[in-house]
């Protein structure tokens, strides 16, 4: 009878060994991919969130020339109406001209809810011949906003 025991004995300690290495193998590798899921999980979070106020920014871009004729040309005014919930943040703003190009000019605006600010462009309009121009705002959520194009002679 002892013999008999004995094989049934190490047929159980083999089959926990080899519970035990699965177990071992597989337990760390389930909360691995728990980790993962998680991860996964939070930055899909975030990135939801990130569309989310990029799709519910509003800004009113407004350009208009200046009354006073200075030496180089007219001066270039922009008015910029925050009628959203969230604040806007203006990195830079451009001039697409129809003589000069597109000219870059960094600014560093930020228009809380309901706000409204006229900032004066470093930019000049020529008369003669006569240059018409629209302003390109682009957010730090990567919006596009755009003013209707300004004749000095209107």
């Amino acid at each position: 009878m002892s013999r008999r025991s004995r094989k049934g004995v190490s047929a159980v300690i083999g089959t926990t060994i080899a519970l035990a290495i699965l177990f071992i193998i597989i337990i760390p590798l389930i909360i691995y991919t728990q980790g993962l899921q998680t991860l996964f999980m939070q930055e899909a979070s975030r990135r939801l969130q990130y569309e989310l106020e990029r799709i519910r920014e509003e800004l009113e871009v407004h350009a208009t020339v200046g009354p006073n004729p200075v030496q180089e040309g007219l001066p270039l005014y922009v008015l910029l109406r925050n009628p959203g919930t969230l604040s806007v943040s203006i990195p830079t703003i451009y001039v697409e001209s129809d003589i000069h190009g597109l000219r870059r000019y960094d600014v560093s605006i930020l228009l809380v809810p309901g706000q409204s600010i006229v900032y004066e462009l470093p930019y000049r309009i020529s008369v003669n011949p006569p240059d018409k121009v629209r302003v390109k705002i682009v957010t730090l959520r990567g919006n596009g906003f755009y003013s209707e194009k300004v004749d000095p002679q209107n």
